[in-house]
């Protein structure tokens, strides 16, 4: 196990009307490069050119233009830090993340980590505008950072957390690994269509195998499935091979019904 911290930091640009007009500049040059043929030779342009209307679109829609700082830092002695950091760089660059490892502005990262540090505001300048400091001000001066508008920022947020289960299909009550409570059942919402009716592929597919050595609580699992079925209302039939099934059949006021 090894400490750490993420971070992801907001800055919202100050000038918003200089970089809107840079933003619409970029898009309407872009759109003159594919109309004369450039598409040909820079096959990315288009998909760019899309990007950066998205862009155009979001803020005339009244977005902003924010700089976003996301870091994870790792707290170790020397070797073990880099071994952990190579391999989270390694997981993450399989999901299309790629962090860049600092090499001189180790102290400025974690500064501007610190609550209160990012960014600062100073007092008026001559034009009338709010100067703005900080530690993610010099580090966004240095190109760290990625320009972005705020709508986007909120999908890059490092929100992590466990499945909270399906609440449309009750179930088996469970608990992550995290400690979080959730519900859990193999037929989805079928056995609950009403509280289903919103759902936009109903599940129809309820196969399940559950493997592990003998001991090992197969059976009570299944049971235990069986009970939040039945306890939705729902009616199971059991084809039993070891009568595992039978003592809490019997229990339940079921039919037993052994073949000889």
């Amino acid at each position: 196990k090894i400490k750490f911290l993420i971070h992801f930091g907001l800055q919202i640009l100050p000038n918003q009307a200089m970089e809107r007009t840079a933003a619409i500049t970029k898009r309407e040059a872009l759109e003159r490069n594919i109309n004369a043929g450039m598409g040909k030779f820079f096959p990315d342009i288009q998909q760019e050119a899309a990007d950066l209307a998205g862009v155009v679109a979001a803020l005339q829609s009244g977005d902003r233009v924010v700089n976003i700082h996301f870091n994870v830092i790792m707290f170790d002695k020397t070797k073990k830090a880099k071994q952990s950091a190579s391999a989270f760089c390694s997981m993450l660059r399989r999901s299309g993340w790629y962090f860049v490892p600092c090499k001189y502005d180790h102290v400025a990262v974690l500064l501007a980590a610190l609550p209160m540090q990012l960014v600062e505001q100073g007092p008026k300048g001559i034009f009338g505008q709010n100067k703005t400091s900080g530690v993610g001000v010099a580090l966004s001066s240095l190109g760290r950072g990625i320009k972005t508008v705020s709508v986007e920022s909120k999908v890059l947020l490092p929100i992590i957390g466990e499945w909270k289960g399906d609440l449309s299909s009750p179930g088996m009550l469970l608990a992550g690994r995290r400690g979080q409570i959730m519900y859990w059942s193999p037929f989805g919402g079928a056995l609950l269509p009403a509280l289903n009716k919103n759902a936009a592929a109903p599940n129809e597919n309820f196969n399940l195998c559950i493997a592990g050595v003998p001991g090992s609580g197969k059976s009570v699992f299944m049971q235990e499935l069986m009970l939040s079925v039945l306890g939705v209302g729902g009616k199971v039939f059991v084809l039993d091979y070891g009568r595992s099934f039978k003592r809490t059949c019997l229990i339940l006021g079921g039919s037993y019904i052994e073949l000889t």
